[in-house]
C-alpha cells in the first residue's frame, strides 16, 4: 500500500537523493558526465533544502512510500501561469517502481490537489527534455499534448531542447478519479 504525505524540509536529503539517481540514469548523455558522477547531488540537495525551506507562494510538494521508502514525488505550483495553469515542475519515481503506476497516481493526486485547492478549471503543464521520449510518451499515453518547443537552462551550464506537454482545462478531470489525498 502506498502512503502520500506533504513533503517537510526533513525530506529535503531523501528527495535530492531520488531526483539525482534518477537524473543520472536518465540525462546520461545530454547532461555533462562530470556533472551527473557527483555534483548533481549537491546540486539538487541545496535546491530540495532552498524549496522546503523557503516555499514559493502556492507551492506543493508531495511523497508517495511504500512503507519507508520514497517511491516518488512530485512539486506542484497552482495557478503560475495565465495561459497554462498549473505548473509540475517536478514528477520523479524511484526506479524499482517504473511502470507500476506510480507516476499515474503521482498525476492523479497532483490533479485532485488542484482541484480541492479551488484552482480549476486551469489546466496542467510541465516541461520534458526532447530526448527523454519515455517520459513524454507516459505523458501522451495519459492525454497530455505536445505544446510547443522550450529550452531549458540546465544546472551543468548546458542548454536542453525540451517541450512543453500540457493537459488543458477540464483535461484533469480522469486524473482525479481514484486520486488519494
Amino acid at each position: 500500500m502506498l502512503n502520500w504525505q506533504a513533503a517537510t524540509l526533513a525530506d529535503a536529503a531523501e528527495i535530492a537523493q531520488l531526483h539525482a539517481a534518477n537524473w543520472q540514469r536518465t540525462y546520461a548523455g545530454q547532461l555533462a558526465a562530470d556533472f551527473l558522477a557527483e555534483p548533481v547531488l549537491a546540486e539538487r540537495a541545496a535546491v530540495w533544502q532552498q524549496r522546503l525551506a523557503a516555499p514559493s507562494p502556492g507551492q506543493q510538494v508531495w511523497l508517495v512510500r511504500a512503507g519507508a521508502t520514497l517511491v516518488g514525488f512530485y512539486c506542484l505550483y497552482p495557478a503560475h501561469h495565465p495561459q497554462w495553469g498549473h505548473y509540475l515542475d517536478n514528477l520523479h519515481v524511484a526506479t524499482g517502481w517504473q511502470g507500476q503506476g506510480v507516476g499515474r497516481q503521482l498525476l492523479q493526486h497532483a490533479a485532485a490537489q488542484v482541484a480541492l485547492l479551488g484552482y480549476d478549471p486551469q489546466g496542467l503543464y510541465l516541461y520534458c527534455n526532447q530526448a527523454n521520449t519515455p517520459a513524454l510518451a507516459f505523458y501522451l499515453r495519459l492525454g497530455a499534448s505536445q505544446q510547443e518547443a522550450a529550452s531549458w537552462a540546465a544546472p551543468d551550464g548546458q542548454t536542453i531542447a525540451t517541450w512543453r506537454v500540457s493537459w488543458p482545462a477540464g483535461g484533469l478531470d480522469d486524473f482525479t478519479k481514484g486520486a488519494r489525498t
